[in-house]
């Protein structure tokens, strides 16, 4: 599954490439808080093997476009995270920033905040309350 929001000028998500469908933005902001707040508990350094880290073919590729100093689309910059396969004993999954030659073991638990599927990251309708009859 691929999924791409982006935030609009009044600060709501939605969902790319329309834009017209709005996304939850609690849910969204909550996961880039968790992957901001990522430290890793240990690296890993060349020479490995990317398949035994499960990031030959990644559970998730996250990319993050935050805007630099100024607003110009060519300020732009580009993170890229590969999530690779949890080791559920340590409660711990290997990460890699595409950018960078080493990997990261990090605190599994922000996996719990990434959507499996659209409908995930969709506004929940409210249910409107029947009228009692008369």
């Amino acid at each position: 599954m691929s999924l791409t929001v982006s935030k609009d000028k009044d600060s709501k998500w939605h969902f790319a490439p329309t834009l017209k469908d709005e996304a939850d933005g609690s849910k969204i902001e909550t996961l880039i808080r968790k992957l901001e707040g990522l430290e890793a508990a240990s690296f890993i350094d060349p020479p490995f093997k990317i398949a035994d880290f499960g990031l030959e073919k990644p559970q998730a590729e996250v990319k993050i476009w935050a805007k630099g100093e100024s607003e110009k689309p060519e300020n732009l910059k580009e993170f890229t995270i590969l999530v690779g396969k949890e080791d559920g004993d340590k409660k711990q999954v290997a990460v890699k920033n595409a950018k960078l030659d080493y990997l990261f073991r990090v605190d599994s638990g922000f996996l719990t905040e990434l959507p499996k599927e659209i409908k995930d990251w969709k506004i929940e309708e409210k249910k409107s309350e029947e009228k009692p009859k008369k």
